[in-house]
């Protein structure tokens, strides 16, 4: 037993001895992401964004596709890409029990990547909506304004769950007017030859959309006119 403990002892010393001169391992260094993200060739006194980003969005330019890019956008990109993901694997699964949530969410992929159809169907779907909007006056907009919000629609103003401004750890319901089809104000009243470009192609986007709405094209480019006339004078 005497004998089994001194080996034990010179074993354990051993390994001490060992651990205290081994080398270390070198040490990983992580990158530094701010400073891994900066433009240096930008003078931080002049453009502070620019100097503290540009590294990232030189590298991550704004897709043709897209008006913004960052980190919120690679998470929209992502989720979304995972959830075409479940929807196409429930629309394909011709299997699912039916009332399942497999089959409910299939269907209803299925109903709105159904082109023959929708193009078939045409306005007829819209009709009732339509007219409703057409037949509104001051009596009935309060009334019309609930309807449309209840089916996803956002006339005159928008609401929604976010974090509160002045109290971070709780939500707030939040009100905002929901009446501009560009992203801000300035889309409207900047003067140079980008911002100017892409108020025409809006223009003409609005156009098309009431000549979908069988509009001829002396009324679309008027009904055009008149709702960016106001979005104007919202903005």
């Amino acid at each position: 037993m005497y004998h089994s403990k001194r080996i034990l002892i010179v074993f354990a010393t051993a390994l001490t001895l060992h651990a205290c001169t081994a080398p270390k391992p070198p040490e990983k260094t992580l990158p530094d992401p701010l400073a891994e993200n900066r433009d240096t060739s930008v003078s931080a006194g002049k453009d502070f964004f620019a100097y503290a980003n540009g590294g990232w969005f030189n590298r991550n330019p704004i897709p043709a596709s897209e008006n913004s890019n960052g980190i919120w956008r690679t998470i929209q990109d992502t989720v979304n890409a995972a959830i075409k993901n479940i929807c196409e694997r429930s629309a394909s699964d011709t299997a699912a029990a039916k009332g399942s949530n497999k089959q409910k969410v299939g269907d209803f992929y299925f109903s709105g990547m159904d082109t023959a159809s929708i193009e078939t169907a045409g306005l007829t779907p819209l009709r009732g909506e339509l007219a409703g909007i057409d037949s509104v006056n001051l009596q009935s907009l309060a009334a019309q304004i609930a309807h449309l919000q209840r089916i996803g629609a956002s006339p005159a103003f928008t609401f929604y769950v976010a974090q509160d401004d002045k109290q971070s750890e709780k939500y707030a319901v939040m009100l905002a007017q929901g009446g501009l089809g560009l992203p801000d104000r300035d889309y409207y009243f900047n003067t140079d030859a980008k911002t100017a470009n892409i108020r025409g192609e809006y223009v003409k986007h609005l156009a098309a959309m009431f000549k979908l709405l069988e509009q001829d094209e002396a009324a679309a480019a008027k009904s055009a006119a008149t709702v960016m006339k106001l979005e104007t004078d919202l903005a």
